[in-house]
């Protein structure tokens, strides 16, 4: 436990990459064209020497990918049919 009051705030950087199929044939990134992303992280985190009152951290952490692509083959997914060619 810490005998004084501390403030900590924090940015990263971090890469994502999706691989897989999306179902058998259905590749993420080949098919849908899901490529890599670049998301940010940032923390702020208090300290503090009072027993009864719990530290705090807060943290954020933006995810978002998308892509576009053209089918080759027909699947259903979550029960909606998707066509060759969509």
């Amino acid at each position: 436990m810490p005998d004084f009051l501390g403030l900590y705030l924090g940015v990263g950087c971090w890469g994502s990459e999706f691989s897989g199929d999306v179902v058998d044939g259905v590749s993420v990134g080949n098919e849908l064209s899901v490529d890599e992303d670049t998301g940010l992280h940032i923390y702020a985190a208090l300290e503090h020497p009072i027993p009864v009152i719990p530290n705090t951290r807060v943290a954020r952490t933006g995810i978002e990918d998308s892509g576009t692509g053209t089918l080759s083959s027909n699947f259903t997914f979550e029960g909606q049919n998707f066509t060759a060619g969509q």
